[in-house]
């Protein structure tokens, strides 16, 4: 009894299955389905003290619990269009009986659909709408304030084509974010937890050969989301923050015999406002102003399989100030 280990021995048992289930519904429909759960019990081991009673620490004790159910579906349009729906729900349950503050229950669903096809023979256009949801529930009663739903709504669109042999991509997405808390309005009344955040972003690209050797590429990206208070009886949202993000880059790429050499410059603007509210006014304060420019280059010499020497510079200018690197590697 002496022993610091004393009571301490502990053991776990696990179990686990797994099944799925995969085939032809028709000819142009193929579905798969498969099914996890395992489960956990962790305690340790009781002991006979000196008086000949049977002691155990029950402290750590627990049992764990995971359930997943997962389906999908694909079905061929026609030559060149798929559709795909997709599907998971998820249930994970922790009961600690050492602390039963900490037994929770955790709920995950998510569901997909998306389209993949090719117009016009050289165009490729991919579509993918995603939702999920997730629930997180204390059990116990004095940590019940941080139960929250939190659901996400994502929707991107890609496409892909050649024109005037250029290959040119474009992508668009669009998404909000919720989390909601169950008793935001009686526990946070003055401070609202329950929050939400809404953002779409593009970006677009250009490349192409001029010549056999030389190479260019471009593109552009921006990226804008808000982030705020949800005041959840009746849907409204105070926007506390909002960011936009725009960015440059242009590129060259010439390769002759066993050299190459490419020059590459990136331009980014990221700016973060705040707002406020006073008498039913809204204002905006520019919060960060962020210009970052990028330029380098690189030298490439292979005149073996063997060898090869390779150089590169740079020079960046960021806020906090102007850097300078230059490499070398044989």
């Amino acid at each position: 009894e002496n022993n610091r280990f004393f009571l301490k021995d502990r053991e776990k048992e696990s179990w686990n299955m797994s099944a799925r289930l995969s085939g032809k519904l028709s000819e142009q429909v193929v579905g798969r389905t498969s099914i996890k759960y395992s489960t956990g019990d962790l305690h340790r081991l009781s002991a006979r003290l000196s008086s000949g009673e049977i002691a155990r620490d029950a402290s750590i004790d627990r049992i764990d619990r995971d359930l997943s159910i997962s389906g999908s579906l694909d079905f061929q349009l026609t030559k060149g269009h798929k559709l795909t729906v997709s599907g998971q729900v998820r249930s994970i349950g922790d009961n600690n009986f050492g602390d039963r503050r900490l037994d929770r229950d955790n709920l995950n669903s998510s569901s997909s659909l998306s389209y993949n096809g090719r117009i016009a023979d050289d165009m490729n256009l991919r579509v993918n709408l995603r939702l999920s949801f997730n629930r997180k529930i204390n059990l116990d009663a004095r940590r019940s304030g941080s139960n929250s739903r939190n659901r996400d709504l994502s929707l991107d669109a890609n496409t892909s084509y050649k024109r005037l042999d250029a290959s040119i991509s474009h992508n668009f997405s669009v998404s909000a974010k919720r989390s909601i808390f169950d008793f935001d309005r009686r526990v946070n009344a003055n401070d609202r937890k329950s929050n939400i955040r809404r953002g779409w972003s593009m970006s677009h690209s250009i490349n192409r050969k001029l010549f056999d050797a030389f190479k260019i590429n471009t593109g552009y990206t921006y990226k804008a989301d808000d982030f705020g208070e949800l005041l959840v009886e009746n849907g409204a949202q105070i926007v506390r923050e909002d960011n936009s993000d725009h960015s440059i880059r242009f590129g060259t790429s010439y390769s002759f015999a066993q050299f190459s050499l490419s020059t590459n410059y990136n331009y980014r603007l990221d700016r973060e406002w705040s707002h406020q509210y006073f008498d039913q006014q809204e204002t905006r304060f520019l919060l960060r102003r962020n210009a970052h420019q990028n330029l380098s280059a690189n030298i490439n010499y292979k005149p073996s399989r063997a060898t090869s020497l390779s150089m590169r510079g740079s020079r960046s200018r960021q806020r906090s100030g102007k850097f300078d690197s230059f490499s070398v590697s044989f």
